[in-house]
C-alpha cells in the first residue's frame, strides 16, 4: 500500500514525524498532529477519541461550534458503539488504518439512524481512523473526517505516521504518569528506546548525568539494560531489583522496568549519603510558608537553581521566581544566599 505514496509524501511524512517526536507533552502532540494531518491528508477535520460507556472526551480541529457540541455529544456519549470503526477497535487489538468501508458493508451503515442522525448532518461521508493508547476501559482512537471517501494513498499516509503518533503519545503519556505517582518517593524517570537511546527524560538528576533526548543512555545506567538469560523469550519481563550505582552526580537508587523490544523505563532516585530521615516540612510551614513553597525552599537551601527546581517540582520557571520572592519575604530577606543561610539553620 505504501506504493501510493511518492517521493514528495514521503518526504513530508517524514518531516511530520520529525515534529512528532519532538513534541514536549501529548497536548503538543494533538496540535501537531491535527494540523500536520490536515496538510498531509485531504479531510475536513481531525479527532483525537477517548471513548467509554456513557461519556466522551474528545479534541477536534477545526472545533465545532459549541451549538453543535451541544447537541451532538450527548448523543455520541450514548450511541458511540453503533460506529463501526469504534466498536472495531473495541473489540480487537487492530492497529491498521481503517475505513467504514474496511469494517462494515458502507452502503447499509450509511442508511442506519444513527449516521443519518449524527455523521450526515456534520458532513461526513467517510472516516479513516487508528488506535491510540488509551487507559483500560476506554477505546482510544485518531479519526480523520471527509465529505468524500479516502483512498489507498490517504490509507498508506496515515499507517506511515499513525504508530509514530500513538508511540510519542505512551511515551509522554507514561512518563506524565509515573511522574504524577512517583515524584512524592522522589523517583525520576527516564524512556529509552530499544537502542538504549533516551526517548523522554523527567528530572533534575537525570539530566544532569547526562541523560538527553535522542542520545545515548549514559553509563553507568545502562548497566540496569542488561537481560537475565534465564527469562522466557517474549515472557513478561519483571522489574530489576533496585540497585545503588556511582554517578557523576553521586550515589543514585536505580531500577527497570523493562521490555523485549523497547520502551524501557529507568527509575531513578538520588542517595542520601548522610543517612537522614527526610527533613520535616512542618518547620517551614510554620514560618507561613505553603507546601509548595516548602518544597522550593528545600531546593533553594541545596543550592539549586531555578532551572533545576521548575524541573524537578514540574512548574514554570515563573512560578519558582514567584515562589522565591515569597520564601524571602517569610524570611525575612532578600537574596538567594541569605535565605539559603537561613534555611540551613533552620532544618540542620
Amino acid at each position: 500500500m505504501t506504493s501510493a505514496v511518492d517521493d514528495a509524501d514521503l518526504a513530508r511524512v517524514w518531516a511530520f514525524v520529525e515534529r512528532v517526536h519532538a513534541a514536549g507533552d501529548t497536548d503538543e502532540v494533538q496540535a501537531i498532529t491535527h494540523l500536520g494531518l490536515l496538510d498531509l491528508v485531504p479531510c475536513d477535520s481531525t479527532s483525537f477519541n477517548w471513548v467509554a460507556p456513557d461519556q466522551v472526551h474528545a479534541s477536534i480541529h477545526p472545533s465545532p461550534g459549541r451549538a453543535e457540541l451541544d447537541h451532538f455529544q450527548p448523543m455520541l456519549a450514548r450511541r458511540w458503539r453503533e460506529n463501526p470503526l469504534a466498536e472495531h477497535f473495541r473489540r480487537t487489538a487492530d492497529t491498521r488504518p481503517l475505513t467504514w468501508g474496511d469494517v462494515t458493508d458502507a452502503g447499509v451503515w450509511r442508511s442506519s439512524s444513527f449516521f443519518q442522525e449524527f455523521y450526515a448532518p456534520l458532513g461526513v461521508w467517510d472516516q479513516l481512523g487508528i488506535r491510540i493508547p488509551s487507559p483500560p476501559g476506554v477505546v482510544g482512537g485518531l479519526v480523520l473526517n471527509s465529505r468524500e471517501s479516502f483512498t489507498d494513498r490517504d490509507r498508506a499516509v496515515l499507517g506511515l505516521v499513525g504508530g509514530h503518533i500513538a508511540h510519542r503519545l505512551h511515551v509522554l503519556g507514561e512518563v506524565s504518569a509515573v511522574r504524577q505517582g512517583l515524584r512524592g518517593a522522589g523517583w525520576e524517570v527516564i524512556s529509552v528506546d530499544h537502542n538504549h537511546r533516551v526517548m523522554a527524560v523527567e528530572g533534575a538528576t537525570a539530566i544532569a548525568e547526562g541523560c538527553r533526548e535522542s542520545e545515548p543512555l549514559p553509563a553507568p545506567l545502562t548497566s540496569l539494560l542488561e537481560f537475565d538469560p534465564a527469562w522466557p523469550v517474549g515472557g513478561p519481563l519483571p522489574p530489576t531489583e533496585p540497585r545503588t550505582l556511582e554517578t557523576s552526580v553521586g550515589p543514585v537508587t536505580a531500577f527497570v522496568v523493562r521490555g523485549w523490544l523497547g520502551p524501557h523505563t529507568v527509575f531513578l532516585r538520588v542517595d542520601d549519603v548522610h543517612g537522614q530521615q527526610p527533613v520535616d516540612r512542618a518547620t517551614l510551614v510554620e514560618q507561613g510558608l505553603t507546601p509548595r513553597q516548602s518544597e522550593v525552599a528545600l531546593l533553594l537551601a541545596q543550592g539549586q537553581s531555578n532551572q533545576r527546581i521548575a524541573s524537578t517540582l514540574d512548574i514554570s520557571l515563573g512560578t519558582v521566581k514567584k515562589h522565591c520572592q515569597q520564601v524571602f519575604c517569610a524570611l525575612d530577606v532578600d537574596n538567594r544566599a541569605a535565605a539559603a543561610a537561613v534555611l540551613v539553620r533552620m532544618i540542620g
